[in-house]
């Protein structure tokens, strides 16, 4: 015989009509772990570069690891344009193998990628071919590493995550993901591991 459960009850009656004490339970109900994954060269290496032309009008080629540590100079103008596809992608497999983990043990709802590129579509085509499907994709359009950190603050706030995950081959968007710990808006009991790639 099947035992109903406070959300089999749930689904029976209107939550406003539940006693005060059930509906506390059901508002309370905090997320465990999220794991959050970049996407450029933590779950796969790409042919994509960034153009960069100086104020001196030198052209340089850059890799998204080489622009993750590049000083920008005023005048410097960047062309992100290979970045709206994804060229010659070769898939890191130990960190594809940790996302499927992921998505199988805590749910698609409970990991996400987030990225500097601008176009979530792409990073959606590929994935699907890779047999992934259903993940939520942010796509910043920005590689400022706080935009990253920002991100990951907010999901702390709304979602009440007690422990995030943030894999990224970046170590500026590792340092500022790391530096939530000492966030005072963050609840002392959120744990934040932030892993270099």
């Amino acid at each position: 015989m099947r035992l109903f459960t406070i959300f089999d009850y749930c689904c029976i009656v209107n939550i406003s009509m539940l006693p005060l004490n059930l509906k506390y339970l059901m508002e309370s109900v905090v997320v465990a772990e999220v794991n959050v994954f970049d996407f450029d060269d933590t779950l796969v290496k790409t042919k994509s570069r960034i153009y960069l032309t100086t104020a001196e009008g030198v052209s340089i080629t850059l890799t998204s690891g080489e622009y993750a540590v590049y000083e920008s100079e005023p005048g410097d103008v960047f062309d992100f344009s290979d970045f709206e596809q994804i060229k010659s992608p070769s898939p890191i497999s130990h960190m594809l193998l940790k996302l499927h983990y992921a998505i199988r043990n805590l749910g698609p709802a409970n990991v996400f990628i987030l990225t500097a590129r601008g176009d979530a579509g792409p990073i959606r085509t590929f994935l699907k071919e890779m047999g992934i499907s259903g993940i939520n994709i942010i796509a910043l359009g920005n590689s400022n590493s706080m935009a990253k950190a920002d991100v990951i603050r907010s999901e702390i706030l709304t979602r009440g995550v007690k422990l995030i995950k943030f894999f990224d081959d970046s170590l500026k968007n590792v340092a500022a993901v790391k530096a939530l710990n000492r966030d005072p808006t963050i609840p002392d009991d959120v744990q934040i591991m932030s892993i270099k790639v």
